[in-house]
């Protein structure tokens, strides 16, 4: 105790010589006493620097009257440090040992609070926006067992802090504060709440205990630095927006995740992404505008994948969709600019307008359904200040890309709406090779028969029927045939 009371007489020294700092005891018969703590204060109230409680009491009378002295004090005042690591409420049933009152500092509005540093005695629970909107850059966290509802939210608090003994988080209790390195989740916390940490744009590192079941929206919301998150077997939800803006590098989801919210890792840089198996339907946005994601490892029962779910990944190359997929919603896919092929499922029964728009690289497309899947009529949509003409679901690239459909199919795809816009539809046999597809776009085919011509192409770009560069002369190419200058060339 000592040496915390210690703590915050050095806080004040540092401000400065002449410092004013005045230790108070209250007794226990003088605990509840109505305006108690303004007259052991005194007529120089407001010339007190720092605040020292001893004693084992703070008054806490039915009105609130000792936090009003305190905020008068500090906003009218020069006291800007606090220590209560000699107090007790003697708070029966809740364990713990001292409560900082709900509202206990927070300004009124276009005021300011000019709280600086609060020390808390062990076992100290916090009030739902106890602190909000002060100037607090310090307060001895590893003493706090609960923080409630904006807690903390606004307040200048840098650093790494020790929240191992924390055991309830509310929703939006640090957002915004400036917490840098790990910030690592007491074991037996089984929620993370709304907002939580939002906005702590130095955050490194997040560690989750196997308890935590829930982490609500918002929870990391844009923590432009959280580039890691241990995230254990035992997380069931996490809601929408939860780490948007993360640029976490290698996210593993437990396999107990069974629901990720709307854009909840939207912004993220994960290479390889493997969605966990009880996952039923991916949420709007829930991955958009991965820059760096070339994989993507499906569950087998997938059944819809949402709105924009990964629109804006220009690293994905290949998409093979599970079988069970039977909706892709509108733009989920959208300028997706790398994409050369994709498999749509076999039981695939809506495809969303946009679905694919914008992916200019897309060459290929296997449609496994015999039935074409159903498109629906253009209509402009959006949120904010960004709207979408939804078009095709393949728009810009019907010219030039190939459609792949089973056998059988070819005249229902020709017939279909949108469908039929494809230049090239080819019929594919059954058991055939995906991965040699044949391709007959209608390029001019040339027998390569004269030197001097080969000279002349060994100048271009030369791509094989797949559409890799090949690197090298010409000449030196084995027999088979390339695609030059926009001719199919057989040598």
């Amino acid at each position: 105790m000592a040496a915390m009371m210690l703590s915050a007489t050095v806080y004040a020294q540092n401000d400065g010589e002449g410092k004013v700092i005045k230790t108070v005891e209250i007794s226990r018969a003088e605990w509840l006493q109505k305006g108690v703590l303004k007259e052991k204060l005194g007529d120089d109230m407001y010339e007190i620097d720092s605040l020292v409680f001893v004693g084992g009491f703070f008054n806490y009378d039915s009105e609130g009257q000792s936090w009003a002295v305190l905020r008068d004090c500090i906003q009218h005042g020069r006291l800007r440090g606090i220590d209560f690591s000699g107090c007790s409420q003697n708070i029966l049933g809740q364990g713990l040992n001292f409560l900082v009152s709900d509202y206990a500092f927070t300004p009124a509005p276009q005021e300011t609070m000019p709280l600086r540093y609060v020390t808390l005695p062990e076992g100290t629970g916090v009030g739902k926006y106890a602190f909000t909107g002060t100037d607090l850059a310090h307060v001895n966290m590893e003493n706090v067992l609960s923080v409630g509802e904006g807690a903390f939210a606004g307040c200048n608090l840098k650093g790494e802090y020790d929240f191992s003994k924390i055991m309830r988080y509310g929703d939006y209790c640090f957002e915004g504060c400036s917490f840098s390195g790990t910030v690592e989740i007491a074991e037996g916390v089984t929620e993370i709440g709304e907002g939580a940490f939002a906005w702590n744009t130095y955050i490194e590192k997040v560690v989750l205990p196997p308890t935590v079941s829930v982490i609500e929206k918002d929870a990391f919301l844009f923590c432009y630095h959280l580039g890691e998150v241990e995230m254990p077997e035992g997380v069931q939800r996490i809601e929408d927006r939860a780490f948007i803006g993360c640029p976490i590098k290698n996210l593993q989801l437990p396999e107990t995740v069974e629901y990720l919210g709307r854009a909840c890792f939207g912004v993220n840089k994960t290479k390889t992404l493997t969605i966990p198996d009880k996952m039923l339907e991916i949420m709007p946005g829930a991955f958009y505008g991965n820059e760096v994601m070339d994989e993507i490892v499906w569950p087998s029962h997938i059944f819809k994948i949402g709105y924009e779910a990964f629109h804006g990944c220009p690293n994905l190359r290949t998409l093979d969709l599970p079988d069970d997929v039977c909706v892709i919603d509108s733009v989920a896919f959208y300028f997706c600019t790398g994409l050369t092929k994709v498999f749509l499922p076999s039981n695939l029964k809506r495809l969303g307008l946009g679905a694919f728009g914008g992916c200019f690289n897309l060459q290929q497309v296997v449609a496994r359904n015999p039935i074409p899947p159903y498109t629906e009529e253009p209509r402009e949509f959006g949120r904010g200040s960004e709207l979408y003409r939804q078009v095709s679901p393949f728009n810009n690239i019907m010219e030039d890309a190939v459609l792949y459909v089973p056998k059988g199919a070819k005249e229902a795809y020709e017939q279909a709406e949108y469908w039929r816009d494809f230049k090239t539809i080819i019929e594919l046999e059954e058991g055939a090779d995906l991965n040699d597809l044949p391709i007959k776009t209608g390029i001019e085919q040339t027998i390569a028969d004269d030197s001097a011509d080969a000279e002349r192409q060994a100048m271009q770009g030369i791509y094989t029927l797949h559409g890799v560069k090949v690197e090298g002369n010409y000449e030196a190419l084995p027999r088979g045939m390339y695609i030059i200058n926009g001719r199919k060339v057989v040598k």
